[in-house]
Parts: C-alpha cells; structure tokens; sequence
C-alpha cells in the first residue's frame, strides 16, 4: 500500500500543474500534518498554492504554522526549507527574526551550500539588512561556482536598490529577467539552459512571483 504522505504530495503537485490551487493546498495541508519526510517541504508548496490563489489571509497563516512546525528543527534541510518558504515573498510572517534564526543555523551546518546561503540572503533581506544581505548573496554566488541563479540574483537586485545602488540593481535584474525568459523559450525537446531550473510548478512560480516583486520595486523607486 502507497504510503498516504506520499500521496497527499505528489497529488498536491498534479493540482498545482492544473493550477487548482485550493485543492492542491489542501492535499499539501494533509501530507504536512502526516509528519511525513515531505512535510517540510509539502507545507511550503501549501503556502505557495495559497499565494497563487491570492489568498493572502491564508498563506500567512500557513507560513506562522510552518514556521511553528519547524522553529525548533535540528535538521538543517528542513531548517533551510521553513525558512526559505517564511522569507521568499515578502509579509509572509510577522517577526523575520525566526526565519532568519533557521537561515543561519542550516548554514552554521552547512557554510558551502548554495541553497542554504541563498536562503539566508533572502532571510537578511527580509530583516532590513540589506548590506549583510549583498554581501552573503555575493558570498552564495562565488559557491556556486557557475554565476547564480535567479533567485540569488532577483534578491540581489532588490538588496542593492534598497542601499540605493541604482546601476547593481538594474545590472542583477535584467540578468534574472533575461534568464527566467530565457528558460520559458525553451522547448521540452531541448537541452536546458545553462543552470536551468527545474521544469516543475512550484519552482517556476516561485521565480514568476519574486521576480514580479522585484520589477515592482525597482519600477517603483524609479518614480521617486
């Protein structure tokens, strides 16, 4: 017999493709109260499928019950997922400090992964530390090793035009822009793009929404 957990997921993730979002929602909501090895991450696609509907009410709430759920993990993978999902679009919990909390000790375990040093650039941002948060997401690059991704760059963008960095801001966004863009235009068929991200929902919109923050911002700051 399937495991349930299992199910719950892996269903939440054929809703999403469908963009059925409350039923997918739903289904993540289940797998992540089975206390599942996909919990961590089944709550985080839970408030991503909120956000998606518009259901702002809703995600925060599902971001304060991922935060509690895992505001004490040791495990650092499900450290850096809470936190990830707490800081990635902005309002998502009142008090950045405990995302940020989590950032930090997955990297404190992990001081070389690229996923854990982007999530704590992303917490540092969302905490108004916008120089700490230039400095770790340029630190998160050089891990990398092949230039970023997306994700670290939109975050960079944002950080740099907080400091008041025109020029950076400008520089990392349209990099994002035009590699997000880039990766749309690509067939099935094709070989991926250098670093291309997976071809999965929740990944995709995850981009889709912080980039629009990002433009939001800049195009914003712009009239001022």
């Amino acid at each position: 017999m399937a495991d349930p957990a299992v199910v719950w997921h892996f269903r939440g993730l054929a809703y999403g493709e469908q963009e059925q979002w409350a039923k997918a929602a739903s289904d993540f909501a289940k797998c992540m109260h089975l206390q599942s090895p996909f919990a961590s991450l089944s709550g985080g696609w839970r408030s991503l499928a909120l956000a998606a509907a518009g259901d702002m009410p809703g995600y925060r709430k599902a971001c304060a019950e991922l935060l509690e759920e895992f505001s004490t993990a040791q495990d650092p993978g499900k450290a850096n997922d809470a936190a990830w999902f707490c800081v990635r679009f902005p309002g998502a919990v009142k008090d950045p400090a405990g995302p940020l909390q989590l950032a930090e000790m997955a990297v404190a375990k992990n001081p070389k992964s690229h996923p854990m040093l982007n999530t704590l650039g992303a917490a540092l941002y969302r905490a108004g530390r916008y120089e700490d948060c230039v400095t770790k997401l340029s630190e998160t690059i050089e891990v990398h090793g092949k230039g970023g991704t997306a994700a670290d760059w939109l975050f960079l963008a944002m950080a740099h035009h907080r400091l008041g960095h025109a020029d950076e801001a400008k520089k990392w966004l349209t990099k994002a822009q035009q590699w997000i863009d880039q990766v749309a235009q690509k067939k099935p068929n094709e070989e991926p793009v250098f670093g291309a991200i997976t071809s999965t929902w929740p990944h995709q919109l995850e981009l889709k929404l912080i980039r629009a923050e990002a433009e939001a911002l800049i195009k914003d700051e712009k009239k001022k």
